[in-house]
């Protein structure tokens, strides 16, 4: 068997650039190759452990690469060499092009009790599958880990009625991407809502007390649970890259501006790859689906086609719900750019998300911005409210990318709607632009 491009791994990455080759030039001959059944949307996960969407719902359909004529094999790749890649079901598949898309792997703390009967870490629709089951009778779950996989599980589980606890071990949940203030505000909500969250700590040990799990932290507290789930983050799987003799950088497989490693003809996408981030141009650890599509897609066009598409580095843009709170990201926070050294203004405002602000389902919005103070680039965003967040990041992270300058904010052409956008006056990018313009 032969392949024009043949892409090793089946998430995000993987899926847009098999996707991508095919639309781009549809004679070629495209495989893609991944170890489970079913693909499953990675974000949608946690939303399927609650009564949000049932778990079918987040499976990704195969036609989404079949139905463009992109062949799908369910096997495992056990060496590749010389334009070979051999699978574990004996299959040989030779090519021309290979996209490495082979994912990450969560990390599960290496603690006495981890492996025991009732412990997970979610990784695919199979482990899904069997803490679902173990959920059905359940009653109290501790979560280990506060950032947005742990915080999101706690809060689906929660609102199915379970006495959820969240175990951190830094000051805040969330305190990688959000400054304190944001943080607070999300601690709060978990808060007031039931769910028992327990910072600057973490699970040294689980033990099985007749069917209950006795998870010990190290502040001497015991918590008692039917479940433990652990959200601790990912780390990028790069066996088989390390394997073909890859370079490998500090967070993943390393490659050049294209997305092409030290093998000619063989490129890296999604977490599997070690990033760039866009303003400091220092690797970073940031692993999220709409990086890994944006990679995928651009891997796929300096692989099969004469378009050379740079990278340009990651800005790291994120969004999350808890309850009826939602906290968007993107760029810098404040601390991320103190330690860098950078020099910023920041700017803030906070007005409700219609107007008037009796308005049906109107809510309030907090937005924060920085700017390098020395060019008034926008190099960061936070904020919270209500659903407008989502655009409202993706926006700001487009104007980071463009290097938009404070001016451009303040001066922005922008919509007006009572059901849909704060005053005409009051759109929150001009009024936090504004307010930094005035300390610079």
């Amino acid at each position: 068997m032969k392949k024009d491009l043949l892409v090793i791994g089946g998430g995000p990455a993987g899926i847009s650039a098999a996707r991508f080759a095919k639309l781009m030039n549809p004679s070629l001959e495209v495989a893609l190759i991944r170890t489970t059944p079913l693909a499953v949307i990675p974000c949608a996960i946690p939303y399927s452990l609650g009564e949000t969407v049932p778990k079918d719902s987040i499976v990704i359909p195969d036609s989404m690469i079949t139905g463009v004529g992109v062949d799908l094999i369910v096997d495992v790749v056990v060496e590749v060499k010389d334009r070979l890649a051999i699978l574990q079901s004996g299959k040989k598949i030779e090519f021309d092009k290979l996209i490495l898309a082979t994912g990450s792997k969560p990390i599960a703390p290496p603690i006495a009790g981890a492996d025991s009967e009732n412990v997970f870490c979610i990784k695919d629709m199979r482990s899904l599958v069997r803490v679902e089951e173990a959920l059905k009778y359940a009653n109290s779950v501790v979560v280990v880990g506060g950032g947005f996989i742990g915080v999101e599980v706690g809060t689906e589980l929660r609102r199915r009625g379970m006495d959820v606890s969240i175990v951190e071990l830094l000051p805040h949940c969330l305190q990688t991407v959000f400054d304190e203030e944001f943080c607070e505000a999300a601690e709060f909500k978990m808060r007031s809502e039931g769910i028992r969250v327990c910072t600057r700590t973490t699970a040294v040990g689980i033990e099985d007390d007749r069917g209950i799990k006795r998870v010990h932290l190290d502040s001497g507290v015991d918590l008692l649970a039917d479940v433990v789930i652990f959200g601790i983050g990912v780390r990028a799987n790069t066996e088989l890259a390390s394997k073909m003799g890859i370079t490998l950088g500090k967070f993943g497989v390393e490659t050049d501006r294209y997305l092409q490693t030290n093998i000619e003809g063989v490129y890296a996408a999604g977490d599997c790859r070690s990033k760039i981030n866009f303003i400091t141009g220092k690797e970073t650890p940031v692993k999220l689906a709409s990086i890994a599509v944006w990679e995928g897609m651009t891997a796929a066009s300096n692989a099969v086609s004469d378009r050379r598409r740079e990278f340009p580095g990651v800005i790291g843009a994120f969004a999350t719900k808890i309850f009826d709170l939602s906290l968007g990201m993107a760029g810098l926070n404040e601390e991320m750019a103190r330690e860098e050294g950078i020099k910023y203004a920041v700017g803030t405002c906070e007005v409700y998300d219609k107007h008037p602000a009796t308005m049906p389902e109107a809510r309030p919005l907090l937005l924060k911005l920085l700017f390098d103070s020395t060019s008034g680039v926008l190099i960061g965003a936070e904020t919270r409210g209500g659903d407008s967040v989502g655009e409202l990041v993706n926006f700001l992270s487009f104007c980071i990318g463009k290097r938009m300058k404070v001016d451009d904010l303040v001066f922005l052409q922008h919509c007006s709607h009572p059901l849909l956008t704060p005053l005409p006056s009051s759109n929150p990018v001009m009024l936090a632009a504004k307010d930094a313009m005035m300390k610079m």
